[in-house]
């Protein structure tokens, strides 16, 4: 394999399940886990995420635009400026601090495939 799988965490049990997953398929080195945070997840997703490292024996890479010389520098930012915390398409922060996030990171980076993890309700979901 020339380049990564990469395996998107979500803090939820199916894209733990799905890294896992690609973990034990691809093997330890051809597989990135990243986690695209909003630093505005609820405590246990950072407890979940360090179990999931230890689990995984690998890091979770986080990429984020909150922060200190990021887009945003808190959460909030993303509300205010489009006077709003959810419209029809969704929560605007999931499409600014995600969905953006990620399509940022895939222009930017080479890759064999992406893994995400989805249960049988959540398919709807699922935009190529």
């Amino acid at each position: 394999m020339n380049k990564d799988i990469i395996a998107w965490w979500s803090g939820g049990v199916t894209s733990a399940i799905t890294c896992k997953l690609c973990i034990d398929i691809y093997g330890l080195e051809n597989v990135r886990i990243i986690f695209m945070d909003t630093f505005n997840e609820d405590d246990d997703t950072y407890r979940f995420k360090k179990d999931c490292e230890e689990w995984y024996g690998k890091e979770i890479e986080t990429i984020t635009r909150i922060g200190k010389g990021k887009k945003y520098e808190k959460i909030q930012d993303v509300w205010y400026k489009y006077k709003s915390l959810n419209v029809a398409g969704g929560a605007i922060c999931s499409s600014e601090l995600k969905k953006e996030v990620r399509k940022r990171w895939e222009n930017e980076n080479d890759y064999e495939a992406q893994a995400f993890g989805f249960d049988v309700d959540e398919i709807r979901r699922f935009k190529p």
